[in-house]
C-alpha cells in the first residue's frame, strides 16, 4: 500500500467505477495490476497545545484541518508565531495530537480555539 498516509484506496468493478467515484467523493482514478481503483485524499483533525506563554490575551490549544502532522504544526490560531504572538513561539513548541478526520472542512482550518481573554 501507498507511504502516504491520507490515502484509502477501494478497489471496485469497471461498471460501477464512475458512480462509485462520484458517491464516495473520489480526488482521482488508478491503475494497479491492471485494476482500477479509486483515492480518497482525507484532511485530518489535529488537536494543537502549547506549554508557553499561556497568559491572558493568548491561545492554549486549538483544532485543525490539515493532512499530515508536520502542516497542522505550522498553523496558528492567532495567525502568526513568535514571543510577541497570541500563540506558540515557533511550530517545534506546539504538540500536535491525531483526532479524527473530515471531509467537511477544508486543509489549514482552525475549527475551534481555546482563547484565555483577560
Amino acid at each position: 500500500m501507498s507511504m502516504v498516509e491520507n490515502i484509502v484506496v477501494e478497489t471496485i468493478r469497471d461498471e460501477l467505477l464512475i458512480n462509485h467515484a462520484r458517491k464516495i467523493g473520489a480526488s482521482y482514478i488508478f491503475m494497479v495490476n491492471g485494476r482500477k481503483q479509486v483515492a480518497i485524499e482525507h484532511t485530518f483533525l489535529w488537536l494543537l497545545k502549547h506549554d508557553g506563554h499561556n497568559w491572558y490575551d493568548t491561545y492554549d490549544s486549538c483544532i485543525v484541518a490539515a493532512s499530515n502532522e508536520d502542516d497542522a504544526r505550522k498553523i496558528s490560531p492567532s495567525g502568526s508565531f513568535g514571543r510577541k504572538s497570541k500563540w506558540a513561539i515557533s511550530p517545534e513548541k506546539v504538540t500536535v495530537t491525531k483526532i479524527g478526520v473530515t471531509q467537511k472542512h477544508r486543509e489549514g482550518q482552525v475549527i475551534l480555539s481555546s482563547y484565555n481573554a483577560g
